[in-house]
């Protein structure tokens, strides 16, 4: 570990950022913005002055201090991003002018839509503009044609988000790491007005979301199946909207679910076959830089279409700074890249930290660094075939250590058949992500067959077969598992302890090991007094 982080830079300033971040979400410090800044600008300016030092013995100082910089600069940027959801919500109703962020999504009972604050009655403008809040519209005609984008104004009463039907889940807790202020029913006072002003990131955003609206209507175009095409819609732009509860039951418990939320897995296989396409140009050297901006371009123009979720854009950032490295002739440390790809998302948004799919996409990514390699030396096989098979079943596993503690916790469930699962889906889905684009780009001309676009019927409906197939299988799932934070901690040190014990076999890794489940047993002996 410690020679991990001597190589990993990003990852001696990023643990300090998580630990500031972590602390002020925990214990809400109050800061001054001008007493903020000041500090950051004074550990800033002691942190290049130790650096400048022409003397070893002060190294140790200097890490003292990048160390408090960066925690401090993790509790000051928490505490901007929390204000976002703090407002002392008015008890009576008022006039609000509200900017649709997403396309509203029927309930039974009402249609929710993300949405902001863009104006409101004069009295309380100033401390309700550009909040962000979930919106419940009514089940008429006059909402049915809403989309992201659209202004309309209501006559309402917020409200602080409050604890479901479900005690286990904080509800408040998770719209306030999603920056949602309060929630509200509009009924039937629903007024559409002119479209509200945006800027430059929202406007992205609703081209991206019009994008995607796009290509889901050719996909059901070309999928006759409306389940099929819900599917295929979740593989390529991941727009899980349509996707029926049982289908979306399947999938989880399967352990396949990873496969419906655009990750790495899609990026990686997009980036290679574009890279595939390209590399005849990557030959050329001065159009080496152009081509790979290239790539980075349509990459990143993916991701928009896609609503530029966690797991995306950890992929995104770790292959942006790998393709740099190789226009300039340097190889990148892949955990160093990891490391730099969280830092500036969490610099971006530290809220980012307390999402599930940022922890289960690099936890899994983290895993598969660690432990992959180790995995896959168990053991060799001279068929090229048993290579694959034997490969993808260590990266499954990999991937399952690296996740299956934060699954728990929040899922409470595990899949037994997870290995078989991905080995059946995974080749189907790489063929997939190559067939479903395609089809796509030719879909728009004039003139093709539909047998051209029967292959990517066919094979999603042999996907969505397999899954369900999978999922009859008895004791499948392991439901009903309940953990707490504590337990994941212990969870994720046993992994390390256990991992390092197995391939270092020094005999203070065992004593540690030993020490922790001792220290376990008393945890459990005093939550059962």
């Amino acid at each position: 570990m410690e020679t991990i982080l001597r190589r990993s830079v990003f990852g001696r300033i990023l643990l300090p950022l998580m630990a500031g971040i972590l602390l002020q979400y925990l214990f809400r410090f109050h800061f001054h913005t001008e007493t903020s800044l000041i500090i950051l600008i004074i550990l800033f300016l002691v942190c290049c002055a130790v650096f400048f030092l022409e003397n070893y013995a002060f190294r140790w100082l200097f890490g003292a201090v990048l160390c408090g910089f960066f925690l401090f600069t993790g509790l000051y940027l928490t505490e901007r991003a929390l204000i976002k959801s703090a407002w002392r919500v008015p008890p009576e109703s008022h006039n609000y002018k509200i900017l649709l962020l997403e396309d509203p999504v029927d309930k039974p009972r009402s249609r929710m839509c993300r949405s902001r604050i863009a104006g409101s009655d004069p009295e309380i403008f100033r401390d309700v503009s550009e909040k962000h809040v979930i919106l419940y519209l009514s089940l008429d005609s006059a909402t049915k044609e809403l989309k992201a984008g659209d202004g309309i104004g209501v006559k309402t009463v917020f409200k602080k988000p409050e604890m479901g039907s479900n005690p286990s889940f904080d509800y408040p807790g998770y719209l306030e790491k999603q920056g949602i202020a309060a929630t509200g029913f509009a009924g039937r006072q629903l007024l559409k007005v002119q479209p509200v002003s945006v800027g430059f990131q929202d406007w992205v955003n609703f081209q991206g979301l019009k994008y995607q609206k796009q290509i889901i209507r050719m996909l059901e175009k070309m999928i006759p199946d409306k389940e099929n095409a819900a599917v295929a819609g979740a593989l390529i732009v991941g727009y899980r909207s349509d996707l029926n509860p049982e289908l979306r039951k399947s999938f989880s418990e399967t352990g396949t679910a990873h496969i419906l939320a655009v990750s790495g897995l899609h990026l990686a296989i997009l980036f290679s076959v574009l890279s595939f396409i390209f590399s005849p140009l990557e030959s050329i050297p001065y159009l080496r830089p152009v081509v790979k901006l290239s790539v980075l371009l349509i990459l990143w123009g993916f991701a928009f279409i896609t609503g530029l979720p966690p797991s995306v854009v950890r992929a995104c950032v770790m292959i942006t700074f790998i393709n740099f490295g190789g226009v300039f002739g340097r190889r990148s440390f892949t955990l160093n890249t990891l490391a730099a790809s969280a830092f500036f998302m969490l610099i971006y948004n530290p809220l980012y930290l307390f999402d599930v799919g940022f922890q289960l996409s690099y936890g899994a990514v983290l895993s598969i660094i660690l432990i992959n390699p180790y995995l896959v030396g168990l053991k060799e096989f001279k068929s090229k075939i048993m290579t694959y098979f034997w490969e993808l079943t260590c990266v499954s596993v990999s991937a399952q250590i690296g996740t299956a503690p934060v699954s728990l916790f929040y899922f409470g469930q595990f899949p037994t058949i997870f290995i078989l699962a991905n080995l059946l889906t995974i080749p189907v889905t790489g063929v997939l992500l190559v067939l479903i684009p395609l089809s796509v780009l030719l879909y728009p001309i004039p003139g093709l067959p539909d047998c051209m676009f029967a292959p990517v019927s066919a094979l999603t409906d042999l996907f969505v077969s397999v899954v369900k197939v999978l999922n009859r299988i008895p004791c499948s799932v392991i439901t009903g598992i309940r953990v707490d934070f504590w337990s994941v901690v212990s969870m994720y040190l046993w992994i390390y302890l256990f991992s390092m014990l197995l391939i270092k076999r020094q005999p203070h890794y065992f004593h540690s090991l030993a020490l922790l489940v001792i220290l376990q047993v008393i945890y459990y002996l005093w939550l059962q007094n």
